[in-house]
């Protein structure tokens, strides 16, 4: 009977690729690591399993499969809470450690606006001197050699325009080894190579060579590094940087690093189009099912961040409960490792994952509002707006209306017959 049961579970429920990778997944890992950790600890748990005739042990597997699949199944109702208190959605941070996890956030997103500001400041003075620089060059190579004697003292004097070549070297192993090159060192490296250029040293060519192209890598490596950040910036943290002035609701951070980016979510919608995410999800889901491959694409990513998610909480249940067991229990190193340095670390990169597919989910969410919210005013019979600025009012007039009962003065466009 038991069999019989966990057969028709799991022919309704494992059919779902989801539910496969996303619970099941999961769920069978948590019992091995228990599984190993228990027999690390208790050899005898081995014995009895080799004691065991055939019939006991299909029964011990049957019970231990179906414990696994009710856990599955756990993991799939709670997929949705269990993200929400990651998200610090849920009640269960507050006080003192949501204070204290909000300001890492804030001041993480302060740290990245001050270097996005810096490498602005920088971008603006090199595009502001890069002529000065040209032409002080071209005219220092212009410059007619003048024979200067110093007097023979009879001994190796020192060259005096080694200085300048150890300047230009030093620019040069930045630009080679790929790190960035501020304005003073360009200024310096610059002055450097005039003082070969009005001296006609041998090397004196490519010591312009070398700051043109020093020049060239600083404004394109500044530019590279801005953009980074600002992408950084914009798939782990709401509100628009540089310039978004709208205030929303969305723009406030939460006190989680998943919490961040899934608000990323909301903030794009509103800044964008002023669409309500959270109010109209649901509806423009509906239009992107008639796209078969960008449903897949997104059922797919939701996976891999259920799966993620429920992995981190495994790993904690098993790192608490089992620290827990250790604590009472005099055992040898192997399951000590284990405990308390695999489970830590295990819990570290479950998380982490979780945070990478999470952007790679709100980064297809964002697309899909841009390339499906046409589609959602047909299937809710609007006209489609002229304009970026009609656009806007009509998708805040239509978020207001269906989710919080403000009345909006519409036509509707209805399909023929």
């Amino acid at each position: 009977m038991l069999s019989a049961i966990v057969t028709a579970l799991q022919t309704s429920l494992t059919s779902s690729k989801a539910f496969l990778f996303a619970n099941l997944l999961p769920a069978l890992l948590f019992g091995a690591m228990n599984v190993a950790t228990a027999a690390l600890l208790w050899p005898e748990v081995g014995a009895w399993w080799v004691a065991l005739d055939t019939s006991q042990k299909t029964l011990a597997t049957t019970i231990g499969a179906s414990i696994t699949l009710g856990l599955a199944v756990l993991l799939s109702l709670l997929a949705t809470s269990m993200l929400e208190v990651l998200e610090g959605k849920r009640p269960m941070l507050r006080g003192a450690l949501r204070q204290w996890m909000t300001r890492y956030q804030t001041e993480k997103l302060e740290r990245i606006d001050k270097q996005l500001d810096q490498f602005s400041k920088v971008r603006r003075d090199i595009q502001e001197r890069t002529d000065e620089w040209i032409e002080k060059m071209r005219v220092a190579r212009k410059t007619p050699w003048t024979f200067v004697s110093t007097g023979s003292t009879g001994r190796s004097e020192p060259d005096p325009l080694e200085p300048s070549r150890e300047a230009i070297e030093s620019v040069r192993e930045l630009r080679v080894t790929g790190q960035p090159i501020g304005v003073d060192q360009l200024s310096t490296g610059v002055q450097a190579a005039v003082e070969l250029l009005e001296q006609h040293a041998p090397d004196r060519e490519g010591a312009q060579d070398e700051m043109l192209a020093a020049i060239d890598y600083a404004r394109d490596m500044n530019q590279f590094e801005r953009t980074r950040l600002y992408n950084a910036r914009q798939f782990n943290y709401p509100k628009v940087p540089l310039g978004g002035s709208s205030a929303q609701p969305a723009n406030v951070l939460a006190p989680t690093r998943l919490g961040n980016i899934g608000r990323t979510i909301q903030s794009y919608a509103i800044s964008r189009y002023q669409l309500s995410i959270d109010v109209l999800w649901t509806r423009l889901q509906h239009v992107i099912q008639k796209s078969d491959k960008d449903a897949a694409l997104l059922q797919d990513a939701k996976m891999q961040l259920d799966c993620c998610i429920g992995a981190w909480w495994l790993i904690v249940v098993y790192t608490i409960a089992w620290a827990l067991v250790l604590v009472w229990q005099s055992v040898n190193v192997v399951p000590f490792v284990i405990v308390w340095v695999a489970g830590p670390f295990l819990a570290v990169v479950s998380y982490r994952l979780a945070c990478e597919r999470y952007q790679v989910w709100a980064d297809l969410v964002r697309s899909a509002v841009d390339l499906f919210r046409f589609d959602l005013l047909r299937e809710l019979a609007l006209p489609l707006p002229p304009g970026i600025e009609e656009e806007r009012r009509l998708w805040n007039a239509v978020s207001q209306q269906t989710g919080y009962l403000e009345a909006m003065d519409a036509s509707y466009k209805h399909k023929g017959p």
